[in-house]
């Protein structure tokens, strides 16, 4: 077995995981037990910089959805006849904020993930969430969104007129 280089040493830990890396360093290679604390300080010190920044990511998220929801209680209260649009910009701004917070967070996620349990682990999430997620859409997609459905008191017979094979749910 050769030298442990820090190069090496990077690939081990970034292949196998920081513990089991680490572990595997120890096993293989050896370290003062000075050596051996100061790794482990360094890799505790950068996972909680990780876990600092998903509570930072977190607070933001939270703040996106105290916006939507503020501006959604004010659109139940509205009488609002201006175009919905202007009235709904607060709302889709904060949608989009909260939708690149998210996926910061899953980001801060897998990285966590792939450091403290292993890359494969990080992998395996980033595949469940892809297939999962095109299965939701799938979903929605096929049983349409039904806010017209789920409305009746609201919506009654509307669309009919305009989806007359009483396909509305398809495209709402």
């Amino acid at each position: 077995m050769g030298k442990l280089t820090n190069k090496l040493a990077n690939e081990i830990l970034v292949k196998k995981g920081y513990f089991h890396g680490l572990d595997y360093i120890l096993n293989e290679y050896g370290l003062s037990q000075e050596k051996e604390r100061a790794v482990r300080r360094e890799l505790y010190k950068y996972l909680n910089f990780k876990v600092q920044e998903a509570k930072k990511e977190l607070v933001h998220i939270q703040t996106a959805l105290t916006q939507m929801e503020a501006v959604c209680r004010r659109g139940e209260q509205s009488n609002a006849t201006d175009n919905i649009y202007t009235e709904s910009e607060g709302l889709r701004r904060a949608c989009l904020n909260l939708e690149g917070w998210t996926i910061s967070l899953l980001e801060s996620l897998v990285t966590l993930e792939a450091a403290v349990l292993t890359p494969e682990t990080a992998g395996n999430t980033v595949n469940k969430l892809k297939h999962s997620f095109a299965e939701l859409w799938a979903i929605r997609i096929d049983d349409g969104f039904k806010m017209m459905s789920r409305h009746p008191e609201v919506f009654g017979d509307f669309g009919m007129e305009y989806f007359p094979n009483g396909s509305q749910g398809k495209h709402w």
